[in-house]
């Protein structure tokens, strides 16, 4: 072998060498398929961007448990079922979760650590995609039906109706699932048959796809509807994956939108059921939840921004003074949109006899932000607003600096080649004056639920039940006064009590809504300095803390479920209080009603023996914290939770509703004015949304 040939050799050799490197790079890189932003090629070439995010909840149920003859029939099917659909949705560009055969509490799991950890940023795309049995119940007590899902362990509703509903998954928790994602838009798809009322039907195909991917929806398609049968060789899961391959896209422009796939999977599978199958789509009856549309990009080859960038690096210094333009051809394969992509292009064009055109000397920057009437600095230079237009710069590293007043400014730093281009897109938060709070990690676990009936002073309301929570945060106080007014300030906002529904105060020996009292002034006589809790806060009041407190911060507080708060309230122990059996040493822990109270007020009922010194409600913080650093678990104020209040517990305390939900809500904890009985741990209470007490108050939650 001559010289030349020896050389063509080692180049070849080596270059085989780094592709197979890094091949086994981009199969590791493909756990991380969906979070990095989604780019598209259409036949142009041009680039189009349709989300930050996307990701893919996948759940089969293949095995039901039928072990007396009472469930339901197996269907072998799904487990390939979940395997092509998993396969489908990865090369659309999403992360993919599968799941199979989950009994109930693996379901809801899945559901809620899926949301909870994926349905947070407010550019992704989420889709829900569930093979196995459905079923459709008519309560006495409504006209309309309600669907279920169901899982491995559910009975079959013909023979045990009431085992099932027990433990199958109601659409009422998909909606109440399908609310709380933050992400613009979530799919949820049902390769099973039910009915009922969760979504209206729609019909329509979106004309303008640009208009539609900005708004909100959440959009549902079943299988069939009520009374027919899902075949174990589903045609359902190969009309959607023929779908995604380009056959829904009816007019051809390139996107296959919620709206087309619904009407494409109902011609298809009425048609090659033979009418046995009629799928339903539409989107839910939430007026902020259904303009938008969820878009799929067919027909073209799906590419993620490069989502290992370490490994990026490495390869381009492996490169990088090479004039091989064979190399920078692979690194441009593996990388199409890298980092150093431009420079790549530009050595290629000059290992190719290019070497006289003449080299752009600069790049261009484009600087683009979510607020108008801005500034862009770029190295400590003002270049007026940002925009459309681009700045010429020299090539190399450069900081870029966008600031807007009464906003936090934006930093980064961009490297820019010669002749590259780049753009950034700064998101400008504003100055906020909230508070957040300091919250307590309390790590998940089961406990007993309730009192025991040996309790002394239970409620007929406490059953004993064994119940178990994720991990999430807890504020260590409850939210004070002064907390409350920066927000009342930051936003003219008057609680509904200000709003003319007053506040109820107990006086003259029963309980009296006051036009006067409000959470500026509570009550006749009783303090209400920064650090106490705030009071006469309804319900509806401390949601519109919450989303201000969210906005402000960028965060996502929310109300406590009503078994996260025992959970944290007990820190493990299962005595009548936190402290033990023992009323003795109420006082160290809790603000109730004692002989400071009883001299002040002398109310009708029993008054604990010790003395707080506190007549009515006390500073957060001031008596001993619990087992778990939380401070007035018990007394002080009554505390909101986000949980529907049902008189026996009915799996409701483990989750929260909505504003629109009708009911009253949990409250726990009782206040300054409790008695012995109303400061154990288990002493629970509904409250209607509307309405406030002058010992009722909240605190916060937030996931981990």
């Amino acid at each position: 072998m001559n010289k030349n040939g020896m050389m063509r050799f080692w180049t070849i050799l080596m270059t085989c060498l780094l592709l197979s490197g890094f091949a086994i790079g981009a199969l590791q890189a493909r756990e991380n398929r969906g979070v990095a932003p989604v780019v598209v090629r259409d036949k142009e070439g041009q680039q189009v961007g349709l989300y930050q995010e996307s990701h893919a909840l996948v759940i089969g149920v293949a095995g039901y448990r039928n072990d007396n003859g009472d469930g339901w029939p197996e269907l072998p099917g799904v487990r390939e079922d979940v395997k092509i659909v998993a396969r489908a949705l990865e090369d659309n560009g999403f992360h993919v979760q599968t799941v199979l055969d989950p009994k109930s509490d693996e379901l809801e799991k899945a559901f809620e650590g899926f949301i909870r950890r994926y349905g947070r940023g407010p550019e992704n795309r989420l889709l829900f995609y569930f093979a196995g049995h459905g079923h459709t119940v008519r309560p006495g007590w409504s006209k309309d039906p309600m669907g279920y899902i169901a899982p491995a362990d559910a009975p079959n509703p013909e023979r045990d109706p009431a085992g099932f509903e027990a433990l199958a998954l109601p659409m009422q928790r998909i909606e109440e699932y399908a609310i709380r994602i933050h992400a613009k838009h979530a799919l949820f798809l049902f390769d099973s048959c039910f009915s009922g009322s969760l979504f209206g039907i729609n019909r329509a195909i979106p004309e303008n796809i640009s208009y539609k991917t900005e708004k909100p929806v959440r959009q549902f398609i079943t299988a069939g509807a009520e009374e027919e049968t899902v075949p174990d060789r589903s045609i359902f899961r190969r009309q959607f994956v023929a779908a995604l391959a380009g056959e829904g896209d009816m007019n051809g422009d390139g996107f296959l939108t919620g709206a087309e796939l619904g009407l494409f999977l109902q011609e298809k599978v009425i048609k090659y059921s033979n009418g046995a199958q009629h799928p339903q789509y539409g989107k839910i009856r939430n007026p902020d939840l259904d303009k938008g549309d969820f878009v799929f990009r067919v027909g073209v080859r799906v590419i993620e921004v490069s989502s290992n960038p370490a490994l990026e690096l490495e390869f381009w210094k492996s490169i990088k003074d090479s004039r091989n333009p064979v190399l920078y051809r692979a690194y441009l394969e593996e990388f199409p949109n890298g980092v150093f992509a431009a420079i790549a292009k530009a050595k290629i064009r000059a290992g190719f006899g290019e070497r006289n055109e003449p080299r752009p000397k600069t790049g261009r920057i484009i600087v683009r932000s979510n607020v108008s009437g801005d500034t862009v600095f770029i190295d400590g230079k003002p270049m007026g607003p940002t925009g459309p237009d681009a700045h010429a710069l020299a090539p190399g590293e450069h900081e870029i600096r966008v600031e807007k007043a009464g906003f936090e400014p934006f930093e980064t730093r961009l490297e820019l080649a010669a002749g590259g281009e780049g753009t950034v897109r700064a998101h400008l938060r504003p100055k906020t004056t909230a508070i957040e709070p300091e919250m307590v990690r309390i790590e998940g676990g089961c406990f007993q639920m309730g009192s025991p009936a040996s309790e002394k002073g239970r409620y007929g309301n406490e059953r004993q039940h064994r119940v178990c929570v994720e991990g999430f945060r807890l504020a260590k106080y409850e939210v004070t006064v002064a907390e409350f007014r920066r927000f009342a300030r930051a936003t003219d906002y008057r609680t509904e009590a200000e709003e003319g529904k007053g506040c109820h105060i107990y006086a003259g020996g029963s309980w009296n809504r006051k036009d006067w009292a409000n959470w500026k002034k509570p009550g006749e006589g009783q303090s209400n300095r920064d650090r106490d809790p705030a009071r006469c806060v309804s319900w509806n009041d401390a949601l519109a803390y919450l989303d201000w407190l969210n906005r402000e911060t960028g965060a996502d507080y929310r109300l406590p479920t009503e078994a996260e708060w025992e959970f944290a309230a007990r820190a493990g122990t299962t005595t009548r209080y936190y402290w033990g059996d023992g009323e003795e040493d109420a006082c160290v822990y809790a603000n109730g009603y004692d002989a400071a109270g009883k001299r002040k007020y002398d109310f009708q009922w029993t008054a604990l023996s010790c003395n707080d010194g506190y007549p009515n409600v006390a500073p957060v913080g001031s008596f001993r914290a619990n087992g778990y650093g939380l401070f007035d678990m018990s007394g002080n104020v009554w505390e909101w939770t986000c949980s529907l209040y049902k008189l026996d517990y009915d799996g409701s305390e483990k989750h929260c509703v909505s504003k629109g939900v009708d009911g009253k809500r949990v409250v726990r904890g009782d206040g300054w004015i409790s008695t012995p009985r109303n400061i154990r741990s288990a002493i629970r209470i509904g409250n209607d949304t509307n309405v406030a007490y002058y010992h009722l108050g909240f605190r916060l939650a937030r996931e981990f």
